[in-house]
């Protein structure tokens, strides 16, 4: 972001995906939004927004400027006024906006801005929303705005249940914050062993590092401390168990934690299914990730034993495996931002085995069927997902289906579901 505003490339950026973790400040942790504050308050002039709170300053010098300028645009303005700042939107943004044009050295940052501009359809939306959503674009395109030494943070969980003509904008500078990584885990492991010198465990710094994958610091905060305070020490058993809680919890259902009790040999019968997967199991377990398929689709009559025997692959694989539920939700821009958390999660879990069961009605297709575009948008990204060669060894998905034929070719070609096992009474 500093590279891109100090370039003059750009003045307005959005910050999604993990938005809620901490980040390192120095010797501490502190939260995304608090150090953003600490970054800019520095050199600029600033000011924060979001519904419940409304306008806020980061300075009393901040707030004597941009009463100032309100002051010269309406001269009949009132102290009291000043004081009791509008909280809604549809009058908080205009008085933001003066500050924008007319301030000098300003930093604005908009909290939870999907509340603000809602995905959705311009023919339903609010006139207040409507409203928001063209002061927003009126910002992003100013040549004004982008000449002057001001910068606008707008935040959000999800990038999806923002209006896509706010998040398509070329003029909108969008940084996806991800999950840490196994290094970033292990510093800040190594943090809060400084801070609890109590804390027994089973397992080496590296090891919970490993295992914590999917995590972010705020829950591993969480996992640590809780531990600290037990006379138990921290196995991998429980780091499991709570890792398993924490995630679906996070994803509200839309993905759950299998645990396969079962390898192939416990399959009966299917002697060349088994054996081809076997060759498949044997390939990821050695890290020939190059030679592993991006994915594998399972067909069959309904009793045939597909679920099993994707599972008891997946325990012989020896990754974390997940099975994907339904995520799709009647809202516009809500079934968008589901698949988004969950490709996400993906991310940060793999290496992961996720599990498809019923794939032809999950996954959708490529026609709308009079849904606003929301199924063809949502069928492109999983098969952009499933396709990125990128996680080939990382994600593997195993897709399941008693009707094969009704699921669209683009996800049973080479490159996705790419290997085919049919199964038999």
């Amino acid at each position: 972001m500093a590279r891109k505003y100090y370039a003059g490339e750009a003045s307005h950026f959005l910050l999604y995906n993990n938005i809620y973790d901490l980040v390192r400040s120095g010797a501490e942790y502190i939260s995304l939004l608090n150090y953003l504050q600490r970054e800019l308050v520095g050199t600029k002039q600033l000011l924060t927004y979001n519904r419940s709170e409304g306008i806020k300053f980061g300075s009393p010098e901040a707030e004597r400027q941009f009463a100032a300028l309100l002051r010269v645009s309406d001269p009949l303005m009132n102290r009291d006024a000043l004081r009791q700042l509008p909280k809604d939107p549809a009058r908080a943004l205009p008085l933001i906006e003066h500050f924008l044009l007319y301030g000098d050295q300003v930093a604005v940052i908009i909290n939870s801005l999907d509340t603000i501009i809602p995905a959705g359809d311009v023919s339903f939306m609010s006139g207040d929303d409507r409203t928001n959503l063209v002061a927003f674009q009126r910002w992003i395109t100013s040549s004004r705005l982008l000449k002057k030494d001001n910068i606008v943070v707008l935040v959000s969980e999800s990038v999806a249940e923002i209006h896509p003509r706010i998040r398509q904008n070329s003029r909108l500078s969008a940084i996806d914050i991800p999950y840490p990584d196994d290094a970033e885990r292990l510093e800040f492991i190594g943090h809060l062993r400084s801070q609890l010198p109590q804390l027994k465990s089973e397992v080496t710094d590296e090891q919970l590092a490993l295992t914590t994958s999917g995590l972010n610091r705020v829950h591993l905060n969480s996992l640590i401390r809780s531990a600290a305070s037990e006379s138990d020490p921290l196995s991998l058993d429980r780091i499991r168990q709570k890792k398993k809680e924490l995630i679906e919890a996070e994803c509200v259902g839309l993905v759950e934690f299998v645990q396969p009790r079962f390898g192939l040999d416990s399959v009966g019968g299917m002697a060349k299914a088994k054996a081809y997967m076997r060759s498949i199991a044997d390939t990821i377990r050695a890290g020939n990730t190059e030679e592993a398929p991006m994915g594998i689709l399972i067909s069959g009559p309904i009793g045939t034993g597909k679920t099993f025997l994707a599972e008891c692959f997946a325990h012989d694989c020896g990754l974390n495996v997940v099975a994907f539920k339904n995520f799709r939700e009647r809202w516009v821009g809500s079934s968008e931002a589901n698949l988004e958390k969950i490709l996400n999660i993906l991310q940060t879990l793999a290496p992961i085995v996720v599990l498809v069961d019923e794939a032809d009605a999950t996954l959708g297709s490529r026609e709308s069927g009079g849904d606003s575009g929301v199924d063809a948008r949502i069928f492109s990204k999983l098969a952009a997902a499933m396709g990125d060669t990128k996680n080939r060894g990382r994600i593997l998905w195993i897709l399941m289906t008693s009707r094969p034929d009704l699921l669209p070719i683009d996800l049973k070609r080479q490159g996705r579901a790419e290997e085919h096992i049919s199964l038999f009474y």
